[in-house]
Parts: structure tokens; sequence; C-alpha cells
């Protein structure tokens, strides 16, 4: 079993390289893309939007225009990480959940008529276009609107 002292150790060594390379935090930005495309959720995009934005923070802090001297503790990650980290996953535990909500109303064709999230989907009247929609009308490409 391992211990919090290693599994401390293993962050510290492999947080780094987002440090070192901050081009790496487009991995989970661009899976938050793809994501959104997918599913509409709109938390993908502000996990998407807050890596982007990790990206010219870290460069300029290794550029040295945030910090001009060794900035060692990096204390300024503590809060970083863990709201990038937050959010994340919130985002992608919310994509779990709509596909097993979706895989499960695939394989129970009856419970799809007693679903919630059906019982309350609206529909696009006929001829509107998604501009001259107010919010309680919108729908999301693949989505049920969840009102």
């Amino acid at each position: 079993m391992a211990s919090i002292g290693s599994f401390r150790d293993f962050i510290a060594e492999h947080a780094g390289i987002l440090i070192l390379s901050p081009f790496w935090a487009l991995v989970p930005a661009l899976l938050a893309c793809v994501l959104y495309a997918r599913f509409g959720t709109p938390r993908l995009l502000a996990a998407a939007a807050l890596w982007i934005a990790y990206i010219p923070y870290e460069l300029s802090m290794l550029a040295g225009i945030f910090c001009q001297a060794e900035c060692r503790p990096r204390v300024d990650l503590l809060p970083a990480y863990g709201i990038l980290w937050a959010v994340t996953l919130v985002a992608f535990g919310e994509v779990v959940i709509i596909a097993v909500h979706d895989l499960w109303l695939q394989t129970r064709p009856a419970a799809a008529q007693q679903s919630p999230l059906l019982a309350r989907q609206r529909t696009r009247p006929v001829g509107a276009s998604p501009g001259t929609l107010d919010a309680s009308q919108r729908q999301r490409p693949g989505r049920p609107w969840i009102g």
C-alpha cells in the first residue's frame, strides 16, 4: 500500500512538467474541447479556458515577467492547480454522468419514456431559428435541454 509521502513525492516529480513545458496544458484543454463538441456542457468550456489561460501565465513566469527573483517554492501554484484540477474533474465527471445516463437509456427503452431528463425536454418550434429562442427554448446539439 502506498503511503501519503510516496504519493506526494510522485506529484512533486511529475507536476514539474507543466512548469518546465507549459504547452502540456494543451492536452487537457484539447480533450475538454473535443468532449464539449460531443456533450455540449459549459463546464468543459470553462476547463478548457482555464488550461489555455495557464499557458501564457506559466510562460511569463519562465520569462521572469511576474517573478524577477528565484521563485521557489512556487506558492502561487497551490491555488492555481487546485482550481484547474477541481474544474477539470467536475467537468469530466459531468461527462461521465451524461454518458452513463445515455447508455442506460439505450439499454432500457421503457425507462427512456419515464426519464426525468427527457420528460423536461423542450423542442424548438417549427420554423424558429436557435438565435430567436429564449433560454428556456434552446436545445444543445445532441442533448436534451435540461431546464
